[in-house]
């Protein structure tokens, strides 16, 4: 009985030794920074962060992932031989789903870029029989929002990103819809002002051309110049260099009552409002996720926005949707990764 007993508490040690030894990797490739975290089941053990390979072979940037992905085991005292899975969101666009493809701010004319292998590198690196899931950052996004933060539990989400790009990612009927060519929830893509400005997809009045960091800067700066405006507070928070105005200075010059810059918020809140009806109509979704740099300023943002869809959208669609502020914030894209590839009982 005594041996007995001695066996069950070893198996009960090596049950507990086999759960902690599992271990994941989330992965978010950036134009500029790529990070990384390492899990077990009961934490987040490690983050590791450094800018992004741009030079040297197209292999670079995964030559860069595995030496993170072995740093961060080493950091954490790990073993290696307990990797589960590495899940990657990037922006894309992308090759079979195992490939960035000519990616911007990641490929340019310099490096001459085209196809960035991702999967294959991992997997000669790390062996077969580890899960691997390459996705779309906005994408990976909702589900991390979905699992972990503003729409844990919601069978029916959207996650919308307004930042230097808009994208976004939908959950319907509790599915992460992917599309043909895994490209589903180009939000950022819907026109909203037929042609309007271009955008950098090629077409005009996009959602993104309207709304995104960058928009809401240009925006100002052509108002500015067209008006002939030589005295405003966007002008004086940017030492009256008009291209040195970002959206940080229209809304920071919003918050102090510039006419001008007020004016540019409410342009933004309608077209951005605009997108999201759109959204709901084309989802049914019981939660849209907003996140990204701009809703940093969720502050002159949310209240109107909300307001806005509201009055503006079908009652019979919209009705009981609810429009809330990622829970996740800077973490959401390493944990978007850690969320392709971790077990469903987590």
């Amino acid at each position: 009985m005594g041996a007995d007993n001695s066996f069950k508490a070893d198996s009960r040690v090596k049950a507990q030794m086999h759960i902690s030894s599992d271990y994941y990797v989330g992965v978010d490739i950036g134009g500029t920074w790529v990070r990384i975290i390492l899990a077990n089941r009961e934490k987040v053990l490690v983050e590791v962060t450094q800018q992004t390979k741009r030079r040297g072979t197209e292999r670079a940037v995964s030559d860069q992932l595995k030496q993170l992905i072995r740093f961060a085991f080493s950091k954490a005292n790990g073993d290696i031989f307990g990797l589960r899975g590495i899940g990657v969101s990037s922006c894309g666009p992308f090759r079979e789903m195992a490939s960035l493809e000519d990616t911007p701010n990641i490929c340019d004319e310099i490096n001459g870029w085209h196809i960035i292998p991702i999967i294959e590198p991992l997997r000669e690196a790390f062996g077969e029989n580890i899960r691997y899931r390459l996705e779309n950052d906005a994408k990976a996004a909702a589900l991390a929002e979905n699992l972990f933060g503003a729409a844990v539990g919601e069978s029916n989400c959207v996650y919308m990103t307004i930042s230097t790009g808009v994208g976004g990612g939908f959950i319907v009927d509790g599915i992460l819809c992917e599309g043909k060519n895994g490209n589903a929830a180009h939000v950022g893509h819907q026109i909203i002002v037929p042609d309007g400005p271009k955008c950098g997809c090629g077409q005009r009045g996009c959602l993104e051309a309207m709304v995104s960091g960058k928009s809401i800067a240009r925006r100002a700066r052509e108002r500015l110049e067209r008006l002939d405006v030589r005295k405003s507070t966007m002008l004086a928070l940017s030492n009256n260099d008009l291209n040195a105005i970002t959206s940080k200075e229209v809304f920071d010059a919003a918050r102090l009552k510039d006419p001008l810059a007020v004016e540019i918020i409410e342009e933004t809140v309608k077209y951005l409002g605009i997108g999201i009806i759109n959204v709901i109509n084309a989802t049914d979704t019981k939660v849209v996720v907003l996140g990204g740099g701009v809703m940093k300023s969720s502050d002159l943002i949310l209240v109107p926005l909300r307001r806005y869809v509201e009055e503006h959208s079908f009652t019979a669609i919209s009705r009981g949707t609810e429009i809330r502020l990622s829970k996740l914030g800077d973490s959401v894209g390493t944990i978007a990764g850690l969320s392709l590839v971790m077990p469903g009982d987590w």
